[in-house]
């Protein structure tokens, strides 16, 4: 009810769009407490860490010609401190992604899940999550090194896994195998709904970063780490939940247009 009808039907780019914003303002709050739980930390160190670079100082005297006494050498223990960080956040995202879909496909059939039912059964899949996640990193990569177009293929079949593992139950292999028998007649849409989807998020999250990001190196990153952080939190409640909900969307709508879903759900829905 608080997202107003959603798409019980094959979806295009535009109904996929709509749904993907509607669903994040419906979840807005349970969204944020997920994402607070789990990368707000890594945001954190990941800011502070980054008080080395130029040893704090702003980046007006590169520019300026001013750089007389200039220092940017950098602190190892922080360096390895960011390096920590980009680690865990690598490893912390298919996690996330596994907790926002089940929120989301609460929302879509018109149940209220917490943000602590989204977490405890993103946590049963934690294992299945991290090693499917790798796995497709590891195709798309190959992909990527010998052409650019297998890599595409690959993301797009996989699009649905995180979704397809949590809300089923499924383990790693499953999990992809279930992705790609819902996507691949399809293929070449998801793909265009990749690549537009991403760019849209990766646009909205970098307006809103990007101007706390340069107020940042310009007052320099000893106080300026703070804004840092504020850009990167913002960041991360833009793009990660909308390409989570996308995912889920993709995923409904295989089952959809695969499975007679939207059948399914409305005769539910009339016997119930």
């Amino acid at each position: 009810a608080k997202t107003g009808p959603l798409p019980l039907h094959p979806m295009s780019l535009s109904d996929i769009l709509d749904a993907s914003f509607r669903l994040l303002r419906a979840n807005f709050r349970t969204i944020s407490m997920i994402v607070a739980v789990l990368v707000l930390p890594l945001q954190l160190v990941a800011a502070l860490a980054s008080r080395s670079i130029l040893n704090g100082n702003s980046v007006v005297p590169l520019f300026s010609g001013t750089t007389s006494g200039f220092q940017t050498q950098t602190n190892g223990s922080q360096t390895v401190a960011s390096s920590i960080s980009s680690i865990a956040s690598l490893l912390i995202l298919p996690f996330a992604a596994g907790a926002i879909s089940r929120v989301v496909a609460g929302s879509y059939l018109g149940i209220d899940v917490s943000a602590r039912e989204a977490l405890k059964a993103a946590g049963r899949r934690w294992w299945a999550l991290l090693v499917a996640w790798l796995f497709v990193h590891v195709m798309e990569g190959v992909g990527l090194i010998f052409v650019v177009l297998p890599g595409l293929l690959v993301m797009a079949l996989c699009v649905s896994v995180a979704p397809a593992i949590v809300m089923e139950r499924l383990g790693p292999l499953e999990g992809i195998r279930r992705s790609w028998r819902l996507d691949r007649r399809r293929m070449w849409g998801i793909v265009g709904i990749a690549i537009l989807t991403g760019l849209i998020f990766s646009i909205t999250a970098s307006v809103v970063a990007v101007p706390l990001e340069l107020i940042a190196f310009a007052i320099g990153l000893h106080w300026g780490w703070i804004l840092l952080f504020v850009a990167g939190v913002l960041s991360s409640l833009i793009s990660l939940p909308l390409n989570a909900i996308v995912a889920t969307l993709v995923y409904f709508d295989g089952r959809i247009r695969n499975e007679g879903f939207d059948l399914q759900t409305l005769s539910h829905r009339l016997n119930s």
